[in-house]
């Protein structure tokens, strides 16, 4: 089973093999949610929530030769040190799913120097401790080839071996999760104004994408922003455009995509990605993850 870290500027730690062997502790399978109440004499429970998360795991780094070890201490260093400067989270990966944290301490034991190996206890911070996969999506128009579906439909990443493709502008995407999920939408130019209806809800902004433009929604971080090519003195210039404002009325720009089968309605021109955030409290139980 993969197991693994990857940084905020994309370099991966490979916890399955040396000179960075990890431990799957039990500690990252456990959860806790806290609970908000409301009332005196009769107090009832209102909310659930998890905020600023701690776990911990054990990496092995060694090395060959005393010099190779401390190479290798201070490339473990600065690989996830980078993202306390950076201010952005990195990714624990056990197969699929993954973590969003920062991995802020290292505990070292007493013989840590005059060897070439030793145990260290690190210690992660998430903003919610929920385990995350992605579901994606893609679609394009009839006979518009490309992108990753068979002629026009979407593409299921997990559990098929085929695409679904449809020659109608109706079709269902499969939510796999049980519960309703965060999404990022984005939408390819082609002189038209984007939307689509998914589970009955309108996704629409009035912004006209040129042939170069695409537009994303994104409902975690609840943005719209179109981003919108042009040419200035020969170079190609990228200028984001904040199309909130352009969303259709009387519909949420934002709502999660329902659990289970989703029908979807959209225009036969158009081409767009669907990416749904599924969010757990432990990773899947399953042959396919833990054997």
């Amino acid at each position: 089973m993969d197991f693994y870290y990857v940084n905020s500027n994309g370099r991966v730690i490979d916890f399955t093999k040396p000179p960075f062997l990890g431990e799957k502790s039990n500690n990252l399978l456990e959860f806790k949610w806290d609970y908000i109440t409301q009332g005196q004499a009769v107090q009832r429970i209102v909310k659930f929530e998890k905020y600023m998360v701690e776990k911990k795991f054990h990496v092995l780094i060694s090395g060959d030769t005393p010099r190779d070890y401390y190479s290798n201490l201070e490339r473990f260093l600065q690989l996830t040190d980078v993202d306390i400067n950076n201010l952005t989270m990195g990714r624990l990966y056990i197969g699929k799913y993954f973590l969003e944290c920062y991995i802020f301490a290292s505990g070292k034991p007493k013989r840590y120097l005059g060897t070439n190996k030793t145990l260290v206890e690190c210690s992660i911070v998430c903003e919610k401790g929920n385990w995350q996969s992605e579901g994606k999506f893609s679609f394009t128009p009839i006979g518009g080839g490309g992108g990753q579906s068979t002629g026009y439909g979407f593409v299921y990443p997990y559990d098929y071996d085929y695409d679904y493709s449809a020659p109608y502008t109706v079709n269902t995407i499969l939510n796999e999760s049980y519960m309703d999920t965060d999404f990022k939408l984005i939408f390819y130019g082609a002189d038209e104004v984007p939307e689509i209806t998914i589970g009955g809800n309108l996704y629409r902004v009035a912004f006209e994408l040129g042939y170069n433009d695409y537009l994303v929604i994104d409902s975690k971080k609840k943005t719209a922003t179109a981003y919108v090519q042009t040419i200035e003195s020969g170079n190609v210039v990228v200028t984001p455009v904040n199309v909130f404002r352009w969303r259709e009325e009387g519909h949420n720009l934002f709502e999660k995509i329902k659990g289970g089968g989703n029908a979807v309605l959209y225009d036969e021109t158009t081409t767009a990605d669907i990416t749904l955030y599924y969010e757990r409290s432990e990773p899947k139980w399953s042959d396919e993850i833990w054997t």
